[in-house]
Parts: C-alpha cells; sequence; structure tokens
C-alpha cells in the first residue's frame, strides 16, 4: 500500500467471528460427523421407517454433504436454494 487512499480489503462474507479460512471452507467443518450422525439414527430405524425415511436439512450445503459423504444412499433436502 502507499498513500493512494484507503486500504484495501477483501470483502467480510461472515458477521459472526473471522477465521483463517475463507467461509466457504470453514462451513465445511464438521460435515463426515454430521453424516456419521445422520447415519447412527437411521440404522436404528426400524426397516418400514427407513423406507419413508426422508432427511431435511438445515441448507443446501449440508444436504449436499449428506449425498456427498453418504455415498449417495440418502437423498437429502432443503428448501434454500443456492
Amino acid at each position: 500500500m502507499g498513500d493512494h487512499g484507503a486500504p484495501l480489503a477483501p470483502p467480510q462474507e461472515e458477521k459472526g467471528e473471522k477465521s483463517v479460512l475463507p467461509p466457504n471452507y470453514a462451513d465445511m467443518f464438521g460435515w463426515q460427523e454430521m453424516v456419521a450422525a445422520v447415519a447412527r439414527v437411521y440404522t436404528r430405524l426400524p426397516p418400514e421407517d427407513r423406507s419413508r425415511c426422508a432427511i431435511y436439512a438445515s441448507n443446501y450445503g449440508e444436504a449436499g454433504a449428506i449425498e456427498l459423504f453418504s455415498e449417495a444412499i440418502w437423498s437429502a433436502q432443503s428448501d434454500q436454494r443456492p
């Protein structure tokens, strides 16, 4: 920088605490553990309930993670659009 005006800074994407990683990467932490938790609940269901089970995620990133890390065993839904 020099004396050419205001210092430049990357745009703030999150309103909470700043992380070392950009939000797109920081938001992915814990996804595999979340999918493992869903799997534990799902496998405890009786077979007749599994066939009717719907998995709802709070956002499209989590829904995608469930599909990715479960190797497409389940399909997750979210009402949030990218």
